[in-house]
């Protein structure tokens, strides 16, 4: 299977119907197809409706470079869609507005694939005055093998560059105080990125991250959470059983 084919494959599982993780034309996806570039999928195009005729190839360095000139506030739609790599007959597909969040999360964390969604279980906690508090830390020991160590959780900013520069600095406090890049990244009043060195991993994340959700805001329902310890995750982040039944869960490349 090519990672082309992965990639349509991941997209239809994320906008599955039933799975509540994104309707209509929410959510994107890309995967990195050589040092230079990157599949993503293209404006507007429907996750679990998607053929390959919904992705576009985009240059890697040229969009993340794009993504940091953009932190002031500037941004020329024309520049990103010069970006993408030409049809055979010279015309070129739209990228997604979100193309910008891609190109910086395969550039910076080196992961092979990124999937973005919008799950109900997850917005409704980051529409909510408690999303720090809810995403704090690891709840559960499935959480932390599938998901990592840490959340990162990144404010508020208007999806398309804006996005993306909160994003990039985000990622800098991020490694700084956990010291690895993040699988799951909770984006308030937004949705969810979800990073992986396989497809399955993207998928992986993303479920066991819309189960999360919904324990949380069970959980948060009842009373406090009970949080796992910076002790207790990193004894389980680094347990060898764990480790093997991740490697199985993520597929190759893991």
């Amino acid at each position: 299977m090519t990672t082309i084919d992965e990639l349509e494959h991941l997209c239809r599982d994320l906008g599955a119907p039933g799975r509540e993780l994104a309707v209509l034309g929410e959510g994107n996806a890309s995967a990195r197809l050589d040092e230079a570039s990157f599949a993503v999928t293209t404006s507007g195009s429907e996750l679990g409706r998607l053929t390959s005729g919904d992705l576009v190839a985009v240059q890697l360095a040229p969009a993340a470079a794009l993504a940091r000139r953009c932190a002031d506030g500037t941004f020329d739609r024309a520049e990103l869609d010069a970006l993408a790599v030409p049809n055979s007959d010279g015309t070129r597909r739209v990228p997604s507005i979100e193309t910008l969040l891609h190109a910086l999360l395969l550039e910076r964390t080196g992961c092979a694939f990124v999937g973005h969604t919008h799950p109900t279980s997850v917005l409704a906690l980051a529409c909510s005055s408690r999303l720090d508090e809810a995403f704090a830390a690891p709840i559960f020991p499935d959480e932390v093998v599938v998901c990592g160590p840490a959340y990162l959780v990144v404010p508020y900013a208007a999806p398309g560059p804006a996005l993306a520069a909160a994003l990039d600095s985000a990622l800098d406090r991020h490694a700084e105080e956990s010291g690895v890049w993040p699988r799951a990244i909770i984006l308030a009043s937004h949705g969810l990125l979800a990073l992986g060195a396989t497809a399955n991993e993207v998928l992986a994340v993303t479920t066991m991250v819309d189960k999360s959700a919904r324990v949380r805001a069970a959980a948060l329902a009842i009373g406090e959470l009970r949080t796992l310890s910076a002790e207790e995750v990193r004894t389980l982040d680094g347990r060898s059983d764990e480790q093997y039944r991740r490697q199985r869960l993520f597929g190759a490349g893991a």
